[in-house]
């Protein structure tokens, strides 16, 4: 972090680079009746044209990181580790075929347990898939038969 002229903390990225804030840096009484830093916007000029504007002025490097993978076609692996499937939230588990496997990233690793624990990681599963249908349905107004 940096700080303003009158002592704000702020990005030190803004404070070397003023003209890439798309607004005006100013200050407000907040409802707790504090100063804070906030942004007022331009008149007479729309965000997006001030971001469209300002994303051709971003200087940066950046290095493409190869994810290691592991060797999925390998015969010993292929029960043991499936691609990630983009509906399974990361760092969750899943169960395919009656196994329970947990998402790290871009694969599913089938994780040993005993037979007590995948009975209750199956059971937990379940009941989360439930509940985010429930969620669904009351977002999406459905009829309270469904």
């Amino acid at each position: 972090l940096g700080k303003t002229e009158d002592g704000f903390a702020i990005n030190q990225y803004f404070v070397d680079h003023p003209e890439m804030v798309l607004g005006e840096l100013t200050t407000e009484s907040t409802q707790y009746g504090r100063e804070e830093l906030t942004v007022a916007p331009l008149e007479g000029t729309s965000l997006a044209d001030q971001l469209a504007e300002a994303v051709q002025h971003i200087e940066g490097q950046y290095t493409e990181v190869e994810v290691e993978t592991p060797d999925i076609a390998d015969a010993e692996n292929e029960k043991h580790i499936l691609p990630a499937d983009p509906d399974v939230k990361n760092f969750s588990y899943t169960v395919v075929d009656g196994e329970v496997f947990y998402r790290e990233n871009s694969v599913m690793t089938q994780v040993e347990l005993s037979d007590t624990a995948k009975g209750r990681v199956t059971g937990m599963v379940e009941l989360r898939q439930i509940v985010n249908d429930l969620i669904d349905q009351q977002l999406n107004d459905y009829p309270d038969e469904d």
